[in-house]
Protein backbone atom coordinates (compact mmCIF):
# COMPACT_ATOMS: atom_id res chain seq x y z
CA UNK A 1 0.00 0.00 0.00
CA UNK A 2 2.71 2.59 1.41
CA UNK A 3 4.74 1.26 -2.19
CA UNK A 4 1.85 2.54 -4.06
CA UNK A 5 0.87 5.71 -2.45
CA UNK A 6 4.83 6.44 -3.28
CA UNK A 7 4.80 5.64 -7.09
CA UNK A 8 1.60 7.55 -7.29
CA UNK A 9 3.35 10.68 -5.77
CA UNK A 10 6.08 10.32 -8.02
CA UNK A 11 4.08 10.38 -10.75
CA UNK A 12 2.42 13.50 -9.98
CA UNK A 13 5.62 15.72 -9.01
CA UNK A 14 6.67 14.14 -12.86
CA UNK A 15 3.29 15.70 -14.23
CA UNK A 16 3.96 18.68 -12.22
CA UNK A 17 7.76 19.31 -13.38
CA UNK A 18 6.29 18.31 -16.85
CA UNK A 19 3.87 21.15 -16.99
CA UNK A 20 5.87 24.01 -14.91
CA UNK A 21 8.95 23.05 -17.08
CA UNK A 22 6.71 23.02 -20.24
CA UNK A 23 5.66 26.95 -19.71
CA UNK A 24 1.98 25.57 -19.58
CA UNK A 25 -0.45 27.77 -17.66
CA UNK A 26 -3.01 26.32 -15.41
CA UNK A 27 -6.39 27.43 -15.36
CA UNK A 28 -8.77 27.66 -12.28
CA UNK A 29 -11.93 28.53 -13.17
CA UNK A 30 -14.23 31.03 -11.13
CA UNK A 31 -17.26 31.90 -11.12
CA UNK A 32 -17.67 36.01 -12.00
CA UNK A 33 -20.16 38.37 -11.77
CA UNK A 34 -21.69 38.45 -15.05
CA UNK A 35 -21.25 42.61 -15.24
CA UNK A 36 -20.98 42.01 -19.18
CA UNK A 37 -23.84 40.15 -19.68
CA UNK A 38 -22.19 37.13 -21.32
CA UNK A 39 -24.82 34.50 -21.97
CA UNK A 40 -28.01 36.75 -21.21
CA UNK A 41 -30.11 38.44 -23.76
CA UNK A 42 -28.10 41.66 -25.59
CA UNK A 43 -28.48 44.84 -24.25
CA UNK A 44 -31.53 46.98 -26.50
CA UNK A 45 -29.99 48.52 -29.82
CA UNK A 46 -29.59 52.81 -29.41
CA UNK A 47 -31.49 54.51 -31.38
CA UNK A 48 -30.42 57.83 -33.70
CA UNK A 49 -31.23 59.66 -36.78
CA UNK A 50 -28.79 60.77 -39.18
CA UNK A 51 -28.84 63.80 -41.44
CA UNK A 52 -26.72 63.78 -44.38
CA UNK A 53 -25.67 66.98 -46.15
CA UNK A 54 -24.24 66.64 -49.66
CA UNK A 55 -22.34 69.09 -52.11
CA UNK A 56 -24.43 68.88 -55.22
CA UNK A 57 -23.10 69.67 -58.34
CA UNK A 58 -22.08 67.98 -61.95
CA UNK A 59 -18.95 66.27 -60.53
CA UNK A 60 -21.16 64.79 -57.28
CA UNK A 61 -23.01 62.41 -60.33
CA UNK A 62 -19.79 60.51 -60.63
CA UNK A 63 -19.37 60.28 -56.53
CA UNK A 64 -22.74 59.41 -55.74
CA UNK A 65 -22.46 55.30 -55.50
CA UNK A 66 -19.20 55.93 -53.56
CA UNK A 67 -21.44 58.36 -51.30
CA UNK A 68 -23.81 55.71 -51.15
CA UNK A 69 -21.50 53.14 -50.10
CA UNK A 70 -19.77 55.65 -47.37
CA UNK A 71 -23.33 55.62 -45.62
CA UNK A 72 -24.77 52.29 -45.94
CA UNK A 73 -20.46 51.44 -44.02
CA UNK A 74 -21.40 54.06 -41.76
CA UNK A 75 -24.92 52.28 -41.15
CA UNK A 76 -23.51 49.00 -40.77
CA UNK A 77 -20.37 49.94 -38.35
CA UNK A 78 -23.09 51.43 -36.01
CA UNK A 79 -25.13 48.27 -36.56
CA UNK A 80 -22.26 46.32 -34.81
CA UNK A 81 -21.66 48.41 -32.30
CA UNK A 82 -25.77 48.38 -31.26
CA UNK A 83 -26.96 51.36 -32.63
CA UNK A 84 -29.68 51.33 -34.75
CA UNK A 85 -30.48 54.29 -37.28
CA UNK A 86 -34.03 55.06 -37.42
CA UNK A 87 -34.58 58.51 -39.60
CA UNK A 88 -32.25 58.49 -42.44
CA UNK A 89 -32.72 61.90 -44.71
CA UNK A 90 -30.26 63.43 -47.08
CA UNK A 91 -29.71 67.56 -47.79
CA UNK A 92 -27.75 69.77 -49.69
CA UNK A 93 -24.74 71.14 -48.20
CA UNK A 94 -25.27 74.48 -50.55
CA UNK A 95 -28.13 74.83 -52.79
CA UNK A 96 -31.53 75.85 -51.65
CA UNK A 97 -34.99 76.70 -52.85
CA UNK A 98 -35.75 80.52 -51.89
CA UNK A 99 -34.44 80.63 -47.97
CA UNK A 100 -35.44 77.02 -47.56
CA UNK A 101 -32.59 74.04 -47.61
CA UNK A 102 -34.93 71.26 -48.30
CA UNK A 103 -34.91 67.34 -47.34
CA UNK A 104 -34.28 65.71 -50.83
CA UNK A 105 -34.56 62.14 -49.56
CA UNK A 106 -35.75 60.40 -46.55
CA UNK A 107 -35.23 56.73 -46.12
CA UNK A 108 -38.56 54.95 -45.61
CA UNK A 109 -40.67 57.87 -46.72
CA UNK A 110 -43.65 56.46 -48.71
CA UNK A 111 -44.15 59.24 -50.88
CA UNK A 112 -39.95 59.48 -51.68
CA UNK A 113 -39.64 59.91 -55.41
CA UNK A 114 -36.42 58.13 -54.76
CA UNK A 115 -35.14 54.59 -53.74
CA UNK A 116 -31.54 55.40 -51.88
CA UNK A 117 -29.67 58.51 -51.07
CA UNK A 118 -27.54 57.50 -54.05
CA UNK A 119 -30.81 58.04 -56.60
CA UNK A 120 -31.49 61.45 -55.13
CA UNK A 121 -27.98 62.57 -55.07
CA UNK A 122 -27.47 61.54 -58.88
CA UNK A 123 -31.01 63.74 -59.75
CA UNK A 124 -30.14 66.61 -57.72
CA UNK A 125 -26.74 66.55 -59.02
CA UNK A 126 -28.21 66.82 -62.79
CA UNK A 127 -29.19 70.04 -64.72
CA UNK A 128 -32.86 68.88 -64.65
CA UNK A 129 -32.96 68.37 -61.08
CA UNK A 130 -30.49 71.21 -60.07
CA UNK A 131 -33.48 73.61 -61.44
CA UNK A 132 -35.48 72.86 -58.27
CA UNK A 133 -32.60 73.88 -56.43
CA UNK A 134 -31.95 77.15 -57.68
CA UNK A 135 -30.15 79.27 -55.29
CA UNK A 136 -27.26 78.32 -52.80
CA UNK A 137 -25.40 79.80 -49.96
CA UNK A 138 -21.81 80.27 -49.50
CA UNK A 139 -21.01 79.89 -45.44
CA UNK A 140 -19.33 76.89 -44.73
CA UNK A 141 -22.89 75.42 -42.19
CA UNK A 142 -24.95 77.88 -43.18
CA UNK A 143 -27.50 75.00 -44.76
CA UNK A 144 -26.92 72.85 -41.83
CA UNK A 145 -27.99 75.62 -39.51
CA UNK A 146 -31.19 76.42 -41.50
CA UNK A 147 -32.16 72.63 -41.64
CA UNK A 148 -31.93 72.10 -37.53
CA UNK A 149 -33.62 74.68 -36.48
CA UNK A 150 -36.84 73.75 -38.93
CA UNK A 151 -36.59 69.77 -38.22
CA UNK A 152 -39.87 70.22 -36.31
CA UNK A 153 -41.91 70.71 -39.33
CA UNK A 154 -39.66 69.66 -42.42
CA UNK A 155 -41.31 67.14 -44.73
CA UNK A 156 -39.33 65.56 -47.86
CA UNK A 157 -39.39 67.53 -50.78
CA UNK A 158 -40.35 65.99 -54.06
CA UNK A 159 -40.81 68.69 -56.53
CA UNK A 160 -42.17 66.66 -58.97
CA UNK A 161 -44.49 64.75 -57.34
CA UNK A 162 -48.49 65.57 -57.73
CA UNK A 163 -49.27 65.45 -54.57
CA UNK A 164 -46.58 65.69 -50.95
CA UNK A 165 -46.69 64.32 -47.51
CA UNK A 166 -46.73 67.47 -45.50
CA UNK A 167 -45.94 65.70 -41.68
CA UNK A 168 -42.47 65.84 -40.69
CA UNK A 169 -39.90 63.55 -41.42
CA UNK A 170 -37.69 63.49 -38.22
CA UNK A 171 -39.76 62.03 -34.72
CA UNK A 172 -39.39 63.37 -31.55
CA UNK A 173 -35.79 63.18 -30.17
CA UNK A 174 -33.77 59.48 -29.99
CA UNK A 175 -30.72 58.50 -27.98
CA UNK A 176 -28.65 60.69 -30.71
CA UNK A 177 -28.10 62.28 -34.10
CA UNK A 178 -25.80 62.16 -36.33
CA UNK A 179 -24.40 64.88 -38.96
CA UNK A 180 -22.76 63.33 -41.66
CA UNK A 181 -21.24 65.89 -44.09
CA UNK A 182 -19.91 65.11 -47.63
CA UNK A 183 -17.72 67.01 -49.54
CA UNK A 184 -15.27 66.67 -52.05
CA UNK A 185 -14.85 70.31 -53.30
CA UNK A 186 -12.80 73.18 -52.20
CA UNK A 187 -14.22 74.41 -49.17
CA UNK A 188 -15.15 78.43 -49.25
CA UNK A 189 -13.96 79.72 -46.04
CA UNK A 190 -11.85 78.43 -43.04
CA UNK A 191 -13.62 77.79 -39.55
CA UNK A 192 -12.67 81.03 -38.17
CA UNK A 193 -12.74 83.36 -40.62
CA UNK A 194 -15.50 85.76 -40.74
CA UNK A 195 -16.83 84.48 -44.12
CA UNK A 196 -17.57 81.11 -42.18
CA UNK A 197 -19.30 82.92 -38.74
CA UNK A 198 -22.51 81.47 -37.71
CA UNK A 199 -24.50 84.61 -36.19
CA UNK A 200 -20.55 86.39 -35.29
CA UNK A 201 -20.10 83.01 -34.02
CA UNK A 202 -17.45 80.13 -35.35
CA UNK A 203 -19.06 76.74 -36.55
CA UNK A 204 -17.98 75.16 -33.45
CA UNK A 205 -19.28 77.46 -31.06
CA UNK A 206 -22.58 77.74 -32.92
CA UNK A 207 -23.31 73.66 -33.40
CA UNK A 208 -22.86 73.24 -29.26
CA UNK A 209 -24.73 75.95 -28.43
CA UNK A 210 -26.68 75.27 -26.00
CA UNK A 211 -30.49 76.19 -24.62
CA UNK A 212 -32.26 74.41 -21.35
CA UNK A 213 -30.01 71.63 -21.72
CA UNK A 214 -30.65 70.76 -25.21
CA UNK A 215 -28.75 72.22 -28.56
CA UNK A 216 -29.99 75.33 -29.92
CA UNK A 217 -29.54 74.66 -33.21
CA UNK A 218 -31.57 71.24 -33.53
CA UNK A 219 -35.17 71.67 -33.40
CA UNK A 220 -37.30 68.41 -33.34
CA UNK A 221 -40.90 67.45 -33.35
CA UNK A 222 -42.72 68.13 -29.74
CA UNK A 223 -40.23 70.62 -28.40
CA UNK A 224 -37.60 67.88 -27.76
CA UNK A 225 -33.99 68.14 -28.63
CA UNK A 226 -30.62 66.60 -27.35
CA UNK A 227 -27.76 67.83 -25.54
CA UNK A 228 -24.37 68.93 -27.58
CA UNK A 229 -22.97 65.86 -26.42
CA UNK A 230 -25.36 63.04 -27.92
CA UNK A 231 -24.94 65.08 -31.42
CA UNK A 232 -22.15 63.74 -33.44
CA UNK A 233 -20.66 65.54 -36.64
CA UNK A 234 -19.46 63.05 -39.08
CA UNK A 235 -17.21 65.32 -41.49
CA UNK A 236 -15.71 63.27 -44.52
CA UNK A 237 -14.18 65.73 -46.64
CA UNK A 238 -10.75 66.44 -49.31
CA UNK A 239 -8.09 67.08 -47.55
CA UNK A 240 -7.67 70.61 -46.35
CA UNK A 241 -4.01 72.67 -46.42
CA UNK A 242 -2.57 70.81 -49.26
CA UNK A 243 -1.49 71.22 -52.52
CA UNK A 244 -3.25 69.15 -55.35
CA UNK A 245 0.21 67.64 -55.94
CA UNK A 246 0.32 66.15 -52.38
CA UNK A 247 -3.29 65.73 -52.76
CA UNK A 248 -3.31 63.34 -56.02
CA UNK A 249 -0.30 61.91 -54.75
CA UNK A 250 -1.51 60.69 -51.32
CA UNK A 251 -5.03 59.87 -52.89
CA UNK A 252 -3.27 57.76 -55.60
CA UNK A 253 -1.38 55.77 -53.01
CA UNK A 254 -3.88 53.96 -50.86
CA UNK A 255 -4.89 50.48 -51.97
CA UNK A 256 -8.58 50.30 -53.03
CA UNK A 257 -9.27 53.77 -54.04
CA UNK A 258 -10.54 54.60 -57.55
CA UNK A 259 -8.29 56.77 -59.13
CA UNK A 260 -10.84 57.79 -61.50
CA UNK A 261 -12.37 59.63 -58.63
CA UNK A 262 -9.68 62.35 -58.38
CA UNK A 263 -11.46 63.72 -61.69
CA UNK A 264 -14.43 64.79 -59.88
CA UNK A 265 -12.79 66.03 -56.57
CA UNK A 266 -10.40 68.68 -55.53
CA UNK A 267 -8.60 69.60 -52.24
CA UNK A 268 -9.16 72.38 -50.18
CA UNK A 269 -6.43 75.81 -49.29
CA UNK A 270 -9.10 76.29 -46.75
CA UNK A 271 -9.08 74.77 -43.14
CA UNK A 272 -12.59 73.93 -42.09
CA UNK A 273 -13.69 70.44 -41.05
CA UNK A 274 -10.11 69.91 -39.70
CA UNK A 275 -10.46 73.29 -37.50
CA UNK A 276 -14.29 72.43 -36.80
CA UNK A 277 -13.34 69.00 -35.92
CA UNK A 278 -10.55 69.99 -33.53
CA UNK A 279 -12.51 72.45 -31.88
CA UNK A 280 -16.20 71.04 -31.22
CA UNK A 281 -14.80 68.47 -28.50
CA UNK A 282 -13.33 71.26 -26.70
CA UNK A 283 -17.01 72.99 -27.03
CA UNK A 284 -17.76 69.65 -25.11
CA UNK A 285 -19.50 68.10 -28.20
CA UNK A 286 -18.20 65.37 -30.56
CA UNK A 287 -16.56 65.62 -33.81
CA UNK A 288 -14.36 63.80 -36.24
CA UNK A 289 -12.83 64.66 -39.81
CA UNK A 290 -11.92 61.64 -41.67
CA UNK A 291 -9.82 62.22 -45.24
CA UNK A 292 -12.44 61.38 -48.15
CA UNK A 293 -9.88 59.54 -50.11
CA UNK A 294 -9.70 57.19 -46.69
CA UNK A 295 -12.79 56.63 -46.80
CA UNK A 296 -13.34 55.52 -50.10
CA UNK A 297 -10.14 53.10 -49.88
CA UNK A 298 -10.11 50.03 -48.65
CA UNK A 299 -9.76 50.81 -45.39
CA UNK A 300 -12.83 53.08 -45.49
CA UNK A 301 -15.31 49.86 -43.87
CA UNK A 302 -12.56 50.01 -40.61
CA UNK A 303 -12.70 53.49 -40.07
CA UNK A 304 -16.32 53.46 -40.59
CA UNK A 305 -16.64 50.89 -38.30
CA UNK A 306 -14.41 52.50 -35.80
CA UNK A 307 -16.74 55.64 -35.30
CA UNK A 308 -20.06 53.47 -34.54
CA UNK A 309 -17.83 51.89 -31.89
CA UNK A 310 -17.05 54.82 -30.82
CA UNK A 311 -20.40 56.69 -30.77
CA UNK A 312 -22.06 53.31 -29.59
CA UNK A 313 -19.87 54.16 -26.35
CA UNK A 314 -20.89 57.54 -25.89
CA UNK A 315 -24.57 56.37 -26.29
CA UNK A 316 -23.76 53.80 -23.63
Amino acid sequence: MKKSLYIMQVLSALLLAMVLGSGCTIIRYVEGNNDDNSGGDPPPPKIVDLLVLVELDRNTVQLADDYQLIISNLQAGLATSGVSVRKLAVAPMYRRTGSTAPLIYGQGEDSSEFFSPEDAIRFYAMDDGQRYLRDSVDTEGENLATIGMMLDTASIYNPRAASTDSSPYFTNAADGFIVLQLNARARNCGHEDAGCLLEGKTAATFFTAESSGKASWLELPSATGLASSRIFHLNIATPEGVSDEDFVSKCEGRAGFNASNLDHMEPSAFEYYTEFSSAVPKEGGWAKYIDMCEAMSSVGVAKLAAVGKEIGGELR
